[in-house]
């Protein structure tokens, strides 16, 4: 009977501390929630930041000035154009220049001069072999009123073509102009002269835009 009792009393001693291990350890080892590390924060779209998108306007100051002077000559070497910043970029004006060339670069006549309404120039400026100047686009990203300009040698404007006009010829949504853009507002690649000299190729949203020098008309191709 005593042995019975001695085993009874083992037996609540092991329930109890069997109790109290549940109660202390495990609930110890088990974080609270107020001890529980907070995860980390997703941030928000609004917090994500956004590159700026192809085509979009961008601040001057993320642009690249252009050099202070420029030169760009015909393919048969009669002819440069300068342009140059009237005071260092200290403003946005630019002053183009024509000569022709005699003989040799040392020897050249001044056949105009104009201050241009581009903000820091033109993008593109091409000479052709009559000394036909075309002027494309502004050195900033912008839906320019200065998109084409083409200027024979003796200085008058044959044309002048806004973007919107521009938009007209080619018959291409605005947005499908701007987003294939990759050389300021609506180029797609830097232009080029064709064959003879006579015309400038400027690839814009998959067509082709030619420029007749002799002329200033545009066509789309």
């Amino acid at each position: 009977m005593r042995t019975v009792l001695i085993w009874l009393a083992v037996g609540v001693v092991v329930a109890l501390l069997a109790g109290i291990w549940t109660q202390n350890g495990v609930a110890d080892l088990t974080p609270s929630a107020s001890e529980t590390p907070s995860e980390t924060s997703t941030p928000t779209t609004s917090e994500t930041p956004e590159m700026p998108e192809t085509g979009t306007e961008m601040g001057n100051d993320e642009i690249p000035l252009p050099p202070t002077a420029q030169v760009i000559t015909s393919e048969n070497g009669q002819y440069a154009l300068e342009i140059t910043a009237s005071d260092g970029w200290d403003s946005t004006a630019a002053i183009a220049t024509l000569y022709q060339i005699q003989g040799n670069a040392a020897s050249r006549q001044l056949l105009w001069q104009r201050s241009l309404p581009h903000s820091y120039g033109p993008k593109y400026a091409l000479v052709g072999n009559q000394g036909h100047v075309a002027l494309l686009d502004e050195w900033i990203n912008v839906a320019s009123p200065y998109a084409v300009m083409v200027i024979d040698r003796n200085n008058q404007i044959l044309s002048q073509a806004s973007f919107d006009q521009l938009q007209a010829v080619l018959s291409v949504p605005r947005h499908e102009i701007v987003d294939q853009a990759r050389q300021g507002w609506w180029i797609s690649a830097p232009p080029k002269m064709n064959v003879d000299q006579a015309q400038i190729i400027v690839k814009t949203a998959g067509k082709q835009l030619a420029v007749d020098l002799g002329t200033g008309e545009l066509a789309s191709e």
